[in-house]
């Protein structure tokens, strides 16, 4: 993923986490704020999966349904893993996302973030 298309300080993310709009799914939920740029933060605590390794895994699966699958509402997106993910396979998170998705397109105005 573009590195200009990441959140990268905390102040980032507490802003959109205390300020945007919170969507929740079955093993996702998404914090979304209106912003001039797309950016994305991805976040899968120990509560998910206490192995490193299984946290990576869920954040590298979520960042490429995410590249495959861009919004059309340009903001600051915070995708927050719930530890139901785990029992979910790539079709359900992606569909999941999708959902989502869907819910922030039919709310918001702003789009195309070209």
């Amino acid at each position: 993923m573009n590195k200009n298309l990441k959140l990268k300080t905390s102040k980032e993310y507490a802003d959109t986490l205390n300020h945007g709009k919170k969507l929740t799914g079955k093993g996702l939920v998404i914090y979304f704020k209106q912003s001039e740029q797309l950016k994305v933060g991805i976040i899968a605590s120990k509560k998910v999966d206490k192995l490193a390794v299984g946290r990576n895994k869920i954040k590298r699966t979520v960042r490429e349904i995410f590249r495959l699958n861009k919004p059309f509402v340009v903001g600051d997106y915070v995708i927050i893993a719930k530890s139901s993910i785990l029992k979910m396979s790539y079709r359900d998170i992606k569909e999941d996302y999708e959902n989502i998705l869907n819910r922030i397109d039919q709310k918001n105005v702003k789009t195309n973030y070209n």
